[in-house]
């Protein structure tokens, strides 16, 4: 019985390109290529209609147009989503809000994969990852301990699940710099307009930081030697960034040398103008201030 089914469906596919091969030779394929961001993710599987394949080092995948894609990883299937150019979280789960459960977990997932542990220079699912998956609901209460194991056996430095906040600056900066909406965000809180500039106290840091909106920062003329663990721009009301009411704007900043750039904040998921009037370069591990500005 089984030879008969494999039997029929390679005379099945032999017609089908019979068929094609006698069409009137003008038909063509209209594909797309579309790039998976929380960072550039490779090594996501992806299906849609003819098309299969694996994300490369860009997060890029080539699809046909108008067809719905699938993204896995070894058995963890994500909700199918129309084929586009860029398809973020976000998409997978047919929302703008960063705040939905299911694209937090999403994103502390993916970061917490990554082979190297640091996303900021793209996320790479590695083959362990692929054979621990198993299929997980992303908006359940237990999803922490339903992928406890996977992410300890993925192969990544990372050995325990990220936290949300974390997880979110990182997807909140990616999609700045790829100007992907993420909801209306307003300009009517006191804050919005007001500059303050950052001290320097380790590292070269500099700077001056614009309230745009409710939730953007604009950091202009930023410096920084890209030295110290774990360095990230920490808000929190009266400059108390070691309390726990302190929370992390923006992608971590070790690593990289910023000479006079300008860095686009966006403010994470559950977090408001009212909760900051002050923004650190803080070094996490060490709790240092490296530099730190006050808003009026």
């Amino acid at each position: 019985m089984m030879k008969q089914n494999s039997l029929g469906i390679l005379l099945a596919g032999f017609l089908c390109i019979s068929l094609a091969a006698c069409g009137d030779g003008d038909a063509t394929v209209d594909l797309i290529d579309g790039v998976f961001l929380d960072s550039a993710v490779e090594g996501l599987s992806y299906g849609a209609t003819t098309q299969f394949g694996v994300t490369d080092e860009n997060g890029g995948f080539t699809v046909d147009r108008g067809q719905q894609v699938i993204f896995s990883i070894g058995a963890l299937t994500l909700p199918g989503v129309l084929a586009k150019e860029i398809i973020t979280p976000l998409d997978i789960f047919g929302t703008t809000s960063v705040d939905d459960p299911r694209v937090v977990n999403l994103a502390r997932l993916l970061q917490s994969l990554d082979a190297d542990g640091y996303p900021d220079n793209g996320i790479v699912i590695s083959p362990a990852a692929v054979m621990a998956a198993t299929p997980v609901d992303f908006a359940s209460a237990t999803f922490e301990t339903d992928v406890a194991s996977l992410v300890a056996n993925s192969g990544s430095q990372t050995v325990a699940l990220i936290d949300g906040a974390t997880a979110l600056a990182h997807l909140s900066a990616t999609l700045t710099v790829n100007s992907v909406p993420t909801g209306d965000c307003s300009a009517d809180h006191p804050l919005v307009g007001e500059t303050a500039s950052l001290s320097t106290i380790h590292h070269q840091v500099a700077g001056d930081v614009r309230v745009v909106d409710n939730c953007t920062l604009e950091v202009t003329n930023f410096v920084f030697d890209g030295l110290g663990p774990r360095v990230f721009f920490y808000a929190a009301k009266d400059s108390q960034f070691g309390s726990d009411a302190a929370f992390v704007v923006g992608p971590r900043l070790n690593g990289t040398v910023y000479s006079g750039n300008t860095l686009t904040l966006k403010l994470p998921a559950g977090k408001t103008l009212d909760d900051m009037n002050s923004i650190s370069v803080w070094c996490a591990d060490v709790r240092i201030d490296f530099g730190s500005a006050v808003f009026n």
